[in-house]
């Protein structure tokens, strides 16, 4: 069996309106300090140590904080959104029965024709989709519903097996991984779905690979949960490598400077009172709250851990039984972390060898944003903004730029 192959990433930040000069940019929001955003190429750093990671960590949350607190005093308001587009969307998979007693066949072998794939973006690359087909077997993936459908001849489809998901989105994507051309039976199958957890109230990027043997009862053959979205998955020489993105907010970190009734109450004030202050006499009450807030929140951030503030890997077991992996330990050693950037989300790749009889895996975590993923025969290709979006709120002279991570 071969190493699944290493992955290490080379960082580049590609500017995206005008040019980036060697000087930083400054977010004067100011009170707390003038925000220094560095600016240039950012060097990957492999972080080793644990100590180290959950340092930076807490390290970008307080700065994260202190951000909402400043824009918070003066009355910048969230405008939360999505980055890039949501995988999703009906196809067209008929509900009743697949009869196929109206349907003109011809002679033509359904394996022997050709058939269209993915619209891939590079040859050899195959990105995760709905639908994968060989021209013989189909794989519909619908509404949390797998639906294995089998064409003896071009025109002919039949209903072969369906496998309902309990899944959270409809949303999810398949990839096909033939594993001997000449033999069907060795094909492997990854299905990819969100799974809502009750028990800690976080949405899962549910990875199941299935053997089709028997394509009529496919045997699971590995089940793993990442905490976060799936971004995007590709399948390049046997290997499937799925990228999971995650922005924790577990942390009761306080990220507002408003006076609440509590707030006023301990200083002798109801709202009539507070509404009857000049605006300097109010400022005065926020910027005492954000100065509490700011030492409770680093008083929270001292006594946080690593699981605190990175996405849970969970391995299935089959019925619904999980067992969570431990954060820390090898895991630090396969984290990457840029200096320049901003930002605790995480992504998270998970790389699978499929080309032996065991399926192996292993994951590689980098801090950053939300990233739209790209695939080559050498190459997975992460690209993400080099700010978190709040930083632009009102700061409308930071440069834009896209860390470019190469795997």
């Amino acid at each position: 069996m071969r190493p699944l192959p290493v992955l290490m990433a080379l960082l580049i930040t590609a500017p995206l309106s005008g040019c980036i000069d060697a000087g930083p940019n400054v977010a004067t929001i100011g009170l707390f300090s003038e925000w220094q955003l560095p600016a240039g190429s950012p060097a990957p750093v492999p972080v080793h140590d644990c100590d180290a990671l959950e340092r930076i960590l807490s390290e970008r949350a307080l700065e994260e904080t202190d951000t909402f607190l400043d824009q918070s005093l003066e009355g910048i308001q969230p405008r939360w959104g999505w980055s890039g587009a949501r995988i999703g969307g009906d196809i067209l998979v008929p509900t009743t029965s697949f009869d196929t007693a109206n349907r003109q066949a011809t002679e033509v072998s359904a394996r022997e024709a050709e058939v269209t794939g993915t619209n891939n973006q590079e040859a050899g690359v195959d990105e995760a989709d709905v639908l994968k087909t060989d021209g013989e077997w189909t794989y519909v993936l619908r509404h949390g519903t797998l639906y294995i459908l089998r064409s003896d001849h071009v025109g002919d489809i039949t209903e072969h097996a369906n496998i309902t998901f309990n899944a959270t989105y409809h949303s999810g994507q398949i990839l096909l991984a033939p594993r001997d051309a000449a033999d069907p039976s060795d094909d492997r199958l990854i299905v990819i779905t969100h799974t809502y957890s009750d028990e800690d109230e976080e949405v899962y990027a549910h990875v199941r690979v299935f053997e089709l043997l028997d394509r009529s009862d496919p045997s699971l053959a590995k089940e793993i949960l990442i905490e976060g979205e799936h971004m995007g998955a590709r399948l390049v020489d046997g290997h499937a490598y799925i990228v999971v993105h995650t922005w924790r907010n577990d942390l009761p970190l306080v990220t507002h400077a408003h006076p609440s009734h509590e707030d006023l109450e301990a200083r002798g004030m109801d709202w009539q009172d507070y509404h009857g202050l000049e605006e300097t006499e109010q400022r005065e009450i926020r910027e005492r709250l954000a100065d509490e807030a700011r030492l409770q929140n680093r008083r929270i951030l001292e006594d946080a851990t690593l699981d605190d503030h990175l996405p849970r890997v969970l391995e299935g077991r089959g019925s619904n039984d999980t067992t969570p992996r431990p954060i820390g330990g090898d895991g630090c050693r396969r984290f990457l972390a840029t200096e320049d950037a901003t930002g605790r989300s995480v992504s998270t790749i998970l790389a699978l060898d499929l080309t032996g009889g065991e399926i192996v895996d292993a994951t590689t975590q980098t801090l950053g944003s939300r990233p739209i993923v790209y695939g080559a025969l050498d190459a997975l290709v992460l690209a993400a903004p080099s700010r978190d979006p709040w930083w632009f709120w009102d700061n409308k002279d930071i440069e834009e730029a896209t860390d470019l991570q190469w795997f």
